[in-house]
């Protein structure tokens, strides 16, 4: 029921209108509305998105510390909004706390399993922590997370694009993003196959 909840509140989102709202991420106060508040944290996962590529910058430092603020103190009003919880994770991820950015992703998916365009920056995250971090268990687990929603973006036509750019940028997982998709009915294997050649052969491929 509550994945719902902010289900309803996203659902005409998706990852392309990130960039719009990338301004906003760097004011200090917390919107009063769902609208905005949703706004927020949509713009926080666009100016965090970087999730392969180790900050040091102080400026990111301090992205990565205004985000996090700002998505746990609306967590703290709505404990259930899941993009609060990936920001959460991005930002703690970031900032050198594999396991607790963990702990916010795997809360991510639990109130959010139904929205495909955050499954796909949970996917995107959920492997860089999981290549981020020194122990184990917290790469299986972040791996669990992975493979659930590769399953749910692989099956979707209209995620296609995205996830044949994740595995394009995935690099030294991209065996790992095959031997799950291996696993799918062959139409999801063929549909994959097709949005990956697509954008190889697509305006600008290299």
């Amino acid at each position: 029921m509550f994945g719902m909840l902010v289900a309803v509140a996203a659902a005409a989102l998706i990852p392309a209108e990130l960039g719009a709202h990338r301004a906003a991420a760097g004011k200090a106060t917390v919107a009063r509305s769902v609208d905005g508040q949703r706004n927020q944290m949509i713009a926080c996962i666009a100016q965090l998105r970087r999730t392969d590529t180790a900050r040091a910058d102080r400026a990111e430092t301090a992205a990565s510390r205004t985000c996090l603020d700002r998505a746990q103190r609306i967590l703290a009003r709505s404990p259930t909004r899941s993009s609060a919880h990936v920001v959460r994770a991005i930002a703690l991820s970031d900032l050198g706390e594999q396991g607790r950015a963990a702990g916010a992703l795997e809360m991510a998916q639990q109130t959010g399993s139904l929205e495909g365009w955050l499954a796909v920056v949970r996917l995107r995250t959920a492997l860089a922590i999981a290549d981020r971090a020194n122990l184990q268990s917290i790469r299986d687990r972040m791996e669990s997370v992975a493979a659930a929603d590769l399953a749910v973006v692989a099956r979707s036509p209209r995620l296609a694009p995205r996830l044949a750019l994740l595995y394009h940028e995935a690099g030294a997982r991209r065996p790992w993003i095959v031997e799950e998709i291996e696993t799918y009915p062959t139409g999801v294997q063929s549909a994959f196959l097709l949005a990956v050649e697509r954008l190889r052969s697509g305006p600008g491929a290299r």
